[in-house]
């Protein structure tokens, strides 16, 4: 879906995207498929790295959403 202005369909769509929506999609990927280091030692702990990274963006579009469409 080509949309016109970003914000908008982030408006719209945001709202479905619970931290429980995140976390059940974070789950669906393959231990095999999620690297751990120092910090993140274990497959949940890069999910759970990953949920809240995309948490903080719901959470604070305008820091990443393009400028000229906000």
């Amino acid at each position: 879906m080509l949309v016109a202005v970003p914000s908008a369909a982030h408006d719209e769509l945001a709202s479905r995207l619970t931290p429980s929506v995140l976390a059940a999609v974070a789950d669906l990927v393959p231990d095999e498929w999620l690297e751990t280091t120092q910090w993140l030692q274990s497959p949940a702990d890069a999910r759970d790295a990953y949920v809240d990274l995309l948490s903080a963006r719901l959470a604070d579009t305008g820091a990443w959403l393009p400028l000229a469409c906000s």
